[in-house]
């Protein structure tokens, strides 16, 4: 049977993506992850398109890991990871997982006091505003 899962996370601007599986057969068997076949997608196309320098693992394991810079920041995605065993003559299942990509935050003003003071004897404060 097949049973789907979905979690929602986030990831700051710029980090790396790593998306792992553990596999639990049902019912409770001795199986290895080498018997299994793996396969990651993404439904906007991300993974057909990236550039295979940014694709730091192959979309057939059981592990995906995109490089700093893959996603675009306040964009979502909805990666996918579909695990199939060819011993059961097709048992497989599914787990989705929605990842926004974080933009940084912007400054937008830094405002200081006192303005002006002695060096090592004034202590000055120093307030960044960002969006």
């Amino acid at each position: 049977t097949s049973k789907t899962v979905t979690v929602p996370g986030f990831l700051p601007g710029g980090s790396t993506l790593r998306l792992s599986c553990v596999v639990t057969p049902y019912p409770s068997t001795v199986l290895s992850a080498s018997q299994l076949t793996y396969s990651w997608n993404e439904s906007s196309g991300l993974l057909d398109g990236i550039a295979a320098s940014k694709r730091l693992s192959d979309l057939g394991a059981p592990g995906l890991v995109l490089a700093a810079g893959s996603l675009t920041p306040g964009l979502s995605y909805a990666f996918s990871l579909s695990v199939t065993d060819p011993s059961t003559g097709g048992g497989a299942g599914q787990a989705t997982v929605y990842i926004k990509a974080l933009a940084s935050p912007s400054v937008t003003s830094v405002v200081f006091s006192p303005l002006t003071g002695v060096v090592m004897e004034t202590t000055f404060e120093f307030v960044a505003h960002a969006t």
